[in-house]
């Protein structure tokens, strides 16, 4: 048996489930049980729990005792990869990436998250960063998150396939020290049409489409033969090597082999012109900046491993296969096979573009937040104490939700109470200052107002009487005082200065001069003068806002 914590590779694909045993940065042992395609929608609504079966048993037939590392390699109906070339630097570029993956798939239906990072590639333009982007459906992706708890493993990265084979295509094909190759990555669900070459990228597109196609063809030419399909089909299984070792049919095969395949070819016809359409014109339409059509079409990839499948593609688009011969030897019945993504990710198993489900998101979120309250000083855990048990309350739903997909809904309803509570409350708020509003009105800010009197008024001025009323729905501040004659004093001095004081003021809409008289005190000739300032005014939300108040700072 294996003990502790040993590290698996799960693998989920629409055709099988795999687990790799890896130590070290080898895979040791693997097995894989096959899936049938046609399950493969179904199997997501209801969650994966119709493979629980499959995978208890591949971990009893490897001796994985539970509470195994698990990093998990899978597709899903709602699984988006790309590279993307986005202008702007390696900080920048991700989250523009990450965030145009979200727009072209938010019309799915359901959430979506996404992860993007920038690769370690030069883009063939310059102020041009490489990109690789992936995004899936939160449900699917929590959906692996409780398959892999079930089993009683501990989940560690969820990679999308698709989002591993894109990074180690681009990167190989840059690691050339040809210069603008042209590459096909035949994959089985999968084609990566690629330029580039001596450590940069000019281009890259993925499509759908692989020789899982050329599989089925071969599966149901065979059934075509004889009246017992199911003997005649053997299995998916058996429809791939059969791919794999007969190849396309060819004249120089023998004349047994070719009577076998003669319904085969017509089948095969259509998905190989697609081959032939989709590369031909994104080396046409695609790969900005060649200069030239190539000559030479280098495929890699395990579907290069099909006799005659590159040397046909090549002979209907007119250019010369150069095949990997890493792939030419490639077997589909090999687990976890050399060059597969298990060993891809083996060698580089950090740094890769991974999904996180929000229930792992939250649960890691408490958990830095419970450490840190728990690290604090002892004043901080008591002020904090209410917050740590709601903390800890939270962190006990979200383990509860590790056994059971029931706290996903209960964590969801909480969520909504909350917010229902609070968009209450906001509104309960601006009831209260819509009332005060009405009744007070628009009013000046007294307070400021106070405090730019203090500012304005200084020697020779003396304030006997300042009143602030409202006058047919008009503010008014009336100001009564007088003020020392200087005959000495230059023009505009005097009452004409606090005038212009007053009227310089923020505060003030206008300001108008009453009535004056002079008198005699005993240091000489004074003039009392009476003084309408008229404020501006505001609401009770601007009051209320802090644009003025009783701690307003006045700019002089």
């Amino acid at each position: 048996m294996v003990i502790g914590r040993t590290r698996l590779i799960i693998r989920l694909t629409p055709s099988r489930i795999e687990v790799a045993v890896v130590s070290g940065r080898r895979v040791r042992e693997a097995k894989r049980v096959p899936i049938r395609h046609h399950d493969w929608e179904e199997a997501w609504v209801d969650g994966l729990s119709s493979y629980d079966s499959a995978l208890a048993g591949l971990l009893r037939a490897l001796g994985v005792s539970s509470g195994a590392n698990a990093d998990v390699l899978y597709s899903s109906p709602a699984t988006v990869s790309e590279v993307r070339l986005i202008a702007g630097d390696r900080e920048s570029a991700p989250d523009a990436a990450r965030l145009a993956l979200l727009e072209r798939v938010s019309g799915a239906g359901h959430d979506h998250i996404a992860a993007a990072t920038a690769l370690d590639i030069e883009a063939a333009d310059e102020g041009v960063s490489v990109v690789l982007a992936t995004s899936d459906g939160d449900p699917h992706a929590q959906a692996v998150f409780a398959w892999i708890a079930r089993s009683g493993c501990k989940l560690g990265q969820m990679i999308p396939e698709q989002a591993l084979r894109l990074r180690h295509a681009a990167q190989q094909l840059a690691a050339c020290d040809q210069e603008d190759r042209v590459a096909c990555y035949l994959g089985e669900r999968t084609m990566i049409l690629m330029c580039g070459g001596k450590g940069k990228l000019r281009s890259i597109r993925s499509i759908d489409f692989g020789y899982a196609l050329l599989s089925e063809a071969y599966a149901r030419g065979m059934r075509s033969e004889s009246d017992d399909a199911a003997d005649q089909a053997g299995g998916q299984q058996d429809s791939l090597e059969r791919l794999f070792k007969s190849g396309i049919p060819a004249k120089s095969q023998a004349a047994a082999e070719r009577d076998a395949l003669r319904r085969v070819m017509p089948l095969l016809q259509p998905v190989l012109q697609r081959y032939c359409i989709e590369i031909k014109q994104t080396i046409r339409f695609g790969m900005p900046g060649l200069e030239s059509t190539p000559s030479h079409v280098y495929f890699t990839g395990p579907g290069a491993a099909i006799p005659r499948l590159c040397a046909s593609i090549a002979e209907n688009i007119d250019v010369f296969a150069d095949i990997d011969p890493e792939w030419q030897n490639f077997d589909p019945k090999a687990v976890a096979p050399p060059g597969g993504l298990e060993h891809v990710l083996l060698a580089h198993p950090t740094g890769q573009t991974h999904i996180i489900p929000t229930i792992v998101a939250e649960q890691s979120a408490a958990k830095r937040i419970s450490a840190g309250i728990r690290t604090g000083a002892l004043c901080a855990a008591l002020a904090l104490a209410g917050e740590g048990a709601t903390l800890y309350a939270k962190q006990r739903e979200l383990d509860g939700a590790i056994r059971s997909t029931q706290g996903v809904l209960e964590s969801v309803r909480v969520h909504r109470e909350q917010s229902e509570q609070a968009v209450r409350m906001a509104a309960s708020i601006d009831r209260a200052l819509d009332a005060t509003s009405s009744r007070i009105g628009v009013q000046p800010d007294w307070f400021a107002i106070v405090a730019e009197l203090s500012a304005l008024v200084a020697e020779p001025v003396t304030i006997e009487d300042v009143r602030g009323f409202q006058e047919r729905g008009e503010s008014v501040l009336s100001v009564v005082g007088s003020i020392s004659i200087d005959p000495d004093a230059p023009a505009g001095a005097g009452l004409p200065a606090l005038m212009s004081t007053f009227k310089a003021s923020p505060l003030f809409a206008d300001v108008q001069l009453g009535t004056t008289n002079l008198y005699q005190t005993e240091s000489g000739p004074a003039k009392r003068f009476v003084l309408r300032a008229f404020p501006y005014t505001f609401t009770a939300g601007q009051l209320v806002d802090g644009a003025h108040g009783p701690n307003a700072e006045i700019e002089p």
